[in-house]
């Protein structure tokens, strides 16, 4: 291909591009030079004002992801999460107008997480350093929200609290064998988020083996698993999973 060619190839790959999507993209379109041969590379960078779509299939139908090696249109809850992050707001952070609360209530869950704080701290100097929780604490985490003068809980509220309106679960099973054929137990944890994330722990370590090592002549009980991280596990899977999505629940298989 001549030198005109290619950079009329160029243009016509950037103006393809830009004119098909929407909001528009600038692609980064450059030369480079492989094996003696001349490539043209496109860079598309992420971009900030999510979700892009194609504009002539309009923005339900028209907005793509890729799903391994496949590409696969959005689901509903997926392009909620996108048109949320677009505009730099989460899920959690949203009011959750359906919920009507009192400032007993606001109190009581300053109460609670405070009380949660100090049963998991562990040297006394630590749990002296923990300091209340208030309203205005609430505020800054994103659990309250204020819209108007008017104080709302938010979404993080209602997981916080076991009262959001499609309350997620965790579903805890434990299996004969390294596949999932055939049950032993299953158990389904449902309440405030927190209170699952710490039940589900416990019932991992309920079924896990545990031995021992030897320190000198003191044996030490060691669990199979490390402690840490399966409680890593678990909260992250609580914390990055998707709200949006009907009908999903946390899952934790042994």
């Amino acid at each position: 291909m001549d030198e005109d060619n290619i950079f009329k190839t160029m243009d016509a790959i950037t103006n393809a591009i830009s004119d098909s999507c929407e909001p528009r993209i600038r692609p980064d379109v450059t030369l480079q030079t492989v094996n003696d041969k001349t490539v043209i590379v496109v860079e598309i960078l992420p971009g900030a004002m999510r979700p892009y779509y194609i504009k002539s299939e309009g923005m339900t139908e028209g907005i793509y992801m890729r799903v391994s090696r496949t590409t696969r249109s959005v689901e509903g809850y997926m392009l909620k999460e996108l048109i949320l992050e677009g505009q730099n707001r989460y899920f959690d952070s949203e009011p959750c107008r359906e919920l009507q609360i009192t400032d007993e209530d606001i109190q009581n869950l300053c109460k609670i997480m405070k009380e949660t704080a100090i049963k998991n701290t562990w040297q006394d100097s630590e749990k002296a350093k923990i300091k209340d929780i208030t309203k205005n604490t609430l505020l800054s985490w994103g659990i309250l929200t204020e819209v108007q003068g008017e104080i709302f809980p938010t979404n993080a509220y209602a997981l916080l609290t076991g009262q959001l309106r499609m309350q997620p679960i965790i579903q805890c099973g434990f299996f004969k064998g390294k596949d999932r054929a055939y049950f032993v137990d299953r158990r389904e944890f449902d309440g405030p988020i927190q209170n699952q994330v710490d039940v589900a722990y416990q019932y991992v370590f309920e079924k896990i083996n545990m031995g021992m090592q030897i320190h000198g002549i003191y044996r030490q009980d060691v669990y199979e698993l490390p402690t840490d991280s399966v409680r890593e596990l678990i909260a992250n899977a609580v914390a990055h999973r998707s709200y949006l999505e009907p009908g999903k629940y946390t899952s934790s298989n042994i």
